[in-house]
């Protein structure tokens, strides 16, 4: 049998009994209709089910969809990537955070004891009519626009419960671990090995020497000075983040009064700077003229959706999260957003798959510095485009004054 095949067996074996269980269905005929894998990627399948009760007349009395996500076989690729906690982490977010919240995914069922009884098991949303964005990149306005209204939405949340619950959020807070941004990981020796190729490119075309001798300086230690400083959490305005807002965690279902966002996958979900979220999202999935020409329409939505969540949960204390002090918060951690679309828009562009980030991981002292070319002039001009924005936008202000 295949990988997948032995996924299927062990899950209809062992997890849909405990689905049953817990729904009180043990009395009904279950029947289990598996759709064939799509969703297939290099940290995790992706399976979607539906279970039919059938009582004891013969009659259907419900139809559950699931989407059922399991790590694939692969013990180097479970260790290097530490997926063990990517699923602790959905599996708390789910239990602790997300749990009779409608804004999120149903969660059914959740274990992470090793690779081989890993699974998480929530309602399947596609059947809920909500879809990917279909583009990868340059995603269109009114895509971005509901995201950032989801997030500042989970932000929000994330916020009230900070005060009005403190033992729970701290339980939390701690609980959660990270899984990438670790010091001496091979994350890190990517991100050294990339961060100063727009500078290099800006070089080339004699752009201004003294900014290109400062960012090679800044973005030399990037791993540090730019993503962990942005997720080393700054009071007040740290909050539990997404993590990994991207458009591949963002589900989209249209309405007759618009369009409606839900966040999948909150495996690194981290308490951290909210623009963490959002300058992911920008920079790695947004396009150039909506970040230069429509910044302050996508940032005041944002801010209007944490608002509007703080009305209706009658928050009052929300002078620390003004629209002044969340855009200065933005600017001085933006180029967290940029450092990952340097990471990872070569992909997504199709330059590369994401079978080679594996290859990255696993051999990076043979592969890390090729990185730094992949896509080629294309992808170094349009990095260096990014970093003359950061500027402009006084992102970098702090370094450069």
């Amino acid at each position: 049998m295949s990988d997948v095949e032995i996924l299927i067996k062990w899950l209809e074996a062992e997890i849909v009994p405990k689905i049953v269980d817990t729904l009180n269905k043990q009395n009904y005929k279950v029947k289990c209709t598996w759709s064939p894998v799509e969703n297939v990627y290099f940290l995790s399948y992706v399976f979607f089910v539906d279970l039919t009760f059938i009582n004891d007349l013969g009659n259907i009395e419900e139809t559950l969809h699931l989407a059922m996500k399991t790590p694939p076989p692969y013990p180097e690729v479970f260790k290097r990537f530490r997926t063990e906690i990517l699923y602790k982490n959905e599996i708390i977010f789910y239990q602790n955070i997300a749990k009779n919240n409608k804004h999120f995914p149903k969660f059914y069922y959740g274990a992470c004891e090793d690779m081989k009884k890993t699974v998480i098991v929530m309602e399947n949303i596609c059947k809920m009519d909500f879809k990917l964005c279909p583009e990868l990149y340059d995603i269109p306005y009114k895509y971005i626009i509901n995201s950032v209204r989801e997030i500042g939405r989970f932000h929000a949340m994330g916020y009230i419960m900070k005060e009005r619950f403190p033992k729970k959020f701290i339980t939390i807070r701690e609980s959660i671990q990270e899984s990438r941004l670790i010091a001496g990981n091979s994350f890190q020796d990517i991100i050294e090995a990339i961060a100063t190729r727009p500078v290099e490119w800006l070089r080339k075309i004699n752009y201004d020497s003294d900014f290109c001798d400062k960012m090679d300086n800044y973005l030399g230690d990037a791993f540090n000075t730019i993503l962990l400083d942005a997720v080393k959490p700054i009071e007040p305005l740290a909050v539990l983040c997404h993590g990994d807002f991207t458009r591949s965690n963002i589900f989209f279902r249209e309405t007759s009064s618009g369009v409606d966002a839900m966040l999948i996958d909150f495996g690194m979900i981290t308490y951290a700077s909210p623009s963490i979220d959002l300058s992911t999202l920008l920079y790695l999935n947004g396009s150039a003229n909506d970040r230069k020409e429509k910044f302050n329409e996508i940032f005041r939505a944002y801010h209007d959706s944490m608002l509007d969540y703080f009305h209706e949960a009658k928050f009052t204390n929300i002078k620390e999260y003004s629209f002044d002090n969340m855009v200065k918060d933005y600017k001085r951690r933006a180029a967290y957003g940029f450092i990952i679309a340097v990471y990872f828009l070569p992909v997504l562009r199709g330059f590369c798959d994401s079978d080679q980030e594996i290859h990255h991981e696993l051999h990076r002292r043979e592969s890390v510095q090729t990185m730094r070319t992949v896509g080629g002039d294309v992808m170094s001009s349009i990095f260096a485009d990014m970093l003359v924005e950061l500027r402009n936008t006084g992102c970098l202000d702090h370094v450069l004054n």
